[in-house]
């Protein structure tokens, strides 16, 4: 399958937080780049749907993103989510 990605993603492992006037969620950060991020939620997140994402103390202000994929995973009895969310843009430099 081509990686359909216009910038590079990182693995990571690392609490953030999803939030907007409707959920409050701690999720896991599996990846990170400059347009996207890739996380872990016990929770589903609509598509399509307003979020903000606190991935302090990496980045001060939270980012604005919107969730474009979500896979539903089944491991150990438990449920999870592994969710695509496409944000703005990403500052490196701090």
């Amino acid at each position: 399958m081509r990686n359909r990605r216009q910038y590079l993603r990182y693995k990571s492992e690392f609490e953030a937080r999803i939030y907007n006037s409707e959920l409050d969620l701690s999720v896991v950060v599996m990846d990170i780049g400059e347009r996207g991020i890739c996380i872990i939620s016990e929770k589903p997140i609509g598509l399509e749907a307003e979020v903000n994402i606190s991935l302090f103390p990496l980045f001060e202000d939270p980012l604005k993103g919107t969730p474009v994929w979500s896979s539903y995973i089944e491991e150990d009895k438990k449920t999870y989510y592994k969710i695509g969310v496409k944000t703005d843009t990403m500052s490196w430099t701090g």
